[in-house]
């Protein structure tokens, strides 16, 4: 993908309609950021439709979407609880860019401010995420420049700072059993391996130079995987312990980006310049999953059955608007079906 395309994007991503950014001849249609439910029978996203980028739900085949914030400020990175009753996501507004984070049950009834009384300072582009149990949220902000890592206790809503001698980036990763947090280092993008126990923060590779905002981590295979930064962007995979690297697509001549793991880590599905891949994590296979589409997407997102991809579409209508939508490619048979045009 052209790096002039991709920070369009960005910039639409971030702003959308919400700032009142006209984008072309018009405003941008924006449909994005998709979070499955964990039963799979659900997307949560982030939609303009009514106005306002508010958090939206519909089923997995786009059927009774609903909106289920309905507020007058932007909403963004939506997040589901393991236990499918809850969403954290963030909210901008007066210019600040994710200066508040919420938790909403999924039928609206509640509403939290997890910000309002709390020691967190800074705002975050970053989706703050679940530990595996549902008990914390991990979240990384960022004040005067320097990016903090935070997990909340959501039991008695108490506050803890991890990593505090570094300066961190991107969203948090959990490992399995949520002893472990991965986040990237501010400075090179490394991956930073936090053991919560101990408050230890291993960076994985000092000498790299990688984008810390796309990363996951499979802690099954103690393995983190990571899109690079500079003149060719490839994706990366790091040995937490043997410190092993390698590189998946350095067969490729293109940019390649937004690694995610599947659930089982049988695959890896990234972004690159002519279309969404999944690939052998040993690079044994790679299947263009896209490549008789002529859309733009973005944001890999795993079904939690590991069958489906959950992407963002980009490019301009037939009125010349920019605008996103959501789309799910079923991983063995390529169908791939627009849920929100």
């Amino acid at each position: 993908m052209k790096k002039s395309y991709v920070l369009l994007i960005a910039l639409f991503l971030i702003w959308g309609s919400s700032s009142n950014m006209a984008i072309s001849q018009g405003q941008a249609i924006v449909n994005a950021m998709p979070s499955w439910s964990p039963d799979g029978k659900q997307i949560a996203f982030v939609s303009n439709r009514d106005g306002n980028d508010d958090i939206w739900i519909m089923d997995a085949d786009g059927a009774t979407p609903f909106n289920l914030t309905r507020s007058e400020i932007t909403e963004q990175f939506p997040q589901w609880s393991p236990d499918g009753h809850y969403i954290a996501y963030w909210t901008s507004q007066d210019g600040h860019l994710g200066d508040t984070l919420w938790v909403i049950e999924i039928d609206g009834s509640e509403r939290i401010d997890l910000m309002s009384q709390s020691p967190i300072k800074g705002e975050s582009l970053f989706p703050a995420t679940w530990s595996p149990d549902g008990q914390y949220l991990a979240l990384v902000v960022g004040e005067n420049r320097v990016g903090q890592l935070w997990v909340i206790d959501m039991n008695d809503l108490s506050y803890s700072r991890f990593a505090q001698g570094s300066n961190v980036f991107g969203s948090p990763k959990w490992s399995d059993d949520g002893s472990q947090i991965v986040v990237s280092d501010g400075i090179s993008g490394s991956p930073i391996v936090v053991t919560l126990e101990t408050d230890a923060a291993q960076i994985l590779d000092e000498e790299g130079h990688y984008n810390g905002q796309f990363f996951d981590f499979f802690s099954q295979s103690d393995t983190v995987v990571v899109q690079t930064a500079g003149t060719k962007e490839d994706i990366i995979l790091l040995g937490v312990f043997d410190h092993e690297v390698f590189n998946l697509t350095q067969n490729y001549s293109g940019d390649s980006g937004q690694p995610a793991w599947s659930p089982n880590g049988d695959w890896i599905a990234f972004v690159s310049t002519d279309g969404v891949w999944i690939a052998k994590p040993d690079g044994s296979e790679y299947i263009n999953l896209t490549e008789d589409f002529e859309s733009v997407f973005l944001e890999p997102r795993w079904s939690p059955d590991g069958k489906q991809i959950a992407l963002t579409s980009f490019g301009y209508d037939d009125n010349q608007q920019l605008r996103s939508d959501v789309w799910v490619i079923d991983v063995y048979g390529s169908e791939a079906t627009n849920l929100t045009q």
